[in-house]
């Protein structure tokens, strides 16, 4: 589970789920963001120390069950739809 929050927020919320999921055994991450954005308007935010924004770090977080860690397949070429399925 990935946890996003804004350290002007109530922090405690996100500090505590953590702790919950961390007792769980559960697979988290938690992302501090400084400032007082609320959900979609931080993806664009970077995240201290890493540099990278919390949209990428999103993705590399739902990417690694997966195994994935290069960007997805390119599009077919104009006119060319998928194969039958």
């Amino acid at each position: 589970m990935l946890l996003a929050n804004s350290t002007h927020e109530v922090l405690s919320q996100a500090t505590e789920m953590a702790a919950a999921l961390r007792g769980a055994h559960v697979l988290f991450q938690l992302l501090e963001i400084p400032g007082t954005a609320h959900g979609f308007y931080y993806l664009l935010s970077r995240i201290p120390g890493s540099g990278d924004t919390v949209l990428e770090t999103t993705i590399a977080f739902l990417r690694a069950p997966l195994g994935e860690t290069r960007s997805p397949a390119p599009a077919p070429p104009a006119g060319r739809g998928p194969g039958p399925l």
